[in-house]
């Protein structure tokens, strides 16, 4: 799942949201009457998506595990053993990998 930020900046803010505000309807007296209690805002189509968006990736973080369990055991062993010899290399290529595909490997 590839998840796309827009950049931050006013003016996508302010096409990201829009106010919705009724009008006050003047009673018989000639002052205003009280609006309603209840103001409204209307999302537009961006912040539907980002909302959208947001809500797929917090439903896909909750069904990952927190760790890879075998693989730390794995590598516990080996720190404890005197035998644990990482590649940076491969680190290195492996995080590129993943900020790039956002696959974890």
């Amino acid at each position: 799942m590839e998840v796309i930020i827009p950049p931050s900046n006013a003016t996508s803010v302010s096409k990201t949201y829009k106010t919705v505000v009724k009008p006050a309807s003047q009673s018989g007296d000639g002052q205003p009457a009280v609006a309603d209690a209840a103001d409204s805002v209307a999302l537009s189509s961006d912040a539907k998506a980002a909302l959208s968006i947001t809500k797929a990736a917090a439903a896909k973080a909750r069904t990952l595990p927190d760790t890879r369990d075998k693989l730390v055991e794995s590598l516990q062993e080996e720190i404890r053993n005197g035998q644990y010899q990482p590649d940076h290399v491969k680190t290195a290529a492996n995080m590129l990998s993943e900020l790039i595909t956002g696959e974890q490997r």
